[in-house]
């Protein structure tokens, strides 16, 4: 069946789109509508470039292509389960295209959901491809964790980038027993230790010092995250990266 594919998204995840269904007589019925969805990562490269699958290929040609080339992504949300998706679609498709050359990623964040933060993290460690990460604009919460992700020459940023650390944020109301909220306590303290862990390790600051810094928000400037050792460079131009 052919039909006229409108795609809501670039790239990443699940693309919704709808499409008109031509009957047998080859004729289109226009009240006939119907959503699916195509995953990328179900989808065979190949046959997106080569055409094989026209209707995608048509709306998509330019992103992909370009992507594929020149192996850049960008973050400039909040974190949540919808970006950490299309950031990791995308990290594992350059992967399994070549993973030979690096994948820079444009950081600028507020943070979010802590578990969508370390899923990003967890597949830049995963992959082959040496991931270089530029921060611009603001790094914050638990976008620092996805930035020490990657090896610390590979942790850059443009001039003006703010950084913050702390530890993490509950937002709403806990309710249950005494109990429950004993678990959910020591679910938060588990998680605020794992972040002091993985900051103290990547900055080569002793776990005690990460503790101390992070029990109220720390703000850095880009010549401050070079001293505390989030990032190794300020650059300024493209072709530093």
């Amino acid at each position: 069946m052919r039909g006229d594919i409108l795609l809501r998204r670039n790239f990443g995840g699940s693309l919704p789109l709808t499409h008109q269904v031509n009957n047998r007589k080859g004729h289109i019925n226009k009240k006939e509508n119907t959503t699916r969805s195509i995953s990328v990562d179900r989808l065979d490269r190949r046959q997106i470039v080569s055409g094989e699958n026209e209707d995608l290929y048509s709306h998509n040609k330019f992103y992909l292509e370009k992507m594929l080339k020149f192996r850049t992504l960008s973050l400039f949300e909040a974190i949540n389960a919808a970006s950490a998706r299309v950031v990791i679609d995308a990290l594992l498709l350059l992967d399994a295209e070549d993973s030979t050359r690096p994948i820079t990623l444009f950081l600028n964040s507020p943070g979010g959901e802590i578990n969508s933060g370390f899923g990003i993290y967890d597949v830049i460690k995963f992959i082959r491809s040496e991931v270089k990460i530029v921060c611009t604009g603001l790094c914050a919460s638990i976008a620092t964790i996805i930035l020490i992700a990657a090896k610390k020459e590979n942790r850059l940023s443009l001039p003006n980038t703010r950084f913050l650390i702390h530890q993490p944020l509950i937002s709403g109301t806990i309710r249950g027993s005494s109990s429950e909220i004993q678990i959910h306590a020591r679910e938060i303290k588990k998680t605020r230790d794992r972040i002091n862990s993985l900051l103290a390790q990547e900055t080569g600051k002793n776990f005690e010092v990460m503790e101390k810094d992070t029990d109220r928000d720390f703000w850095m400037l880009s010549d401050e995250a070079i001293e505390y050792g989030l990032i190794s460079k300020i650059i300024s131009k493209h072709s530093e990266v």
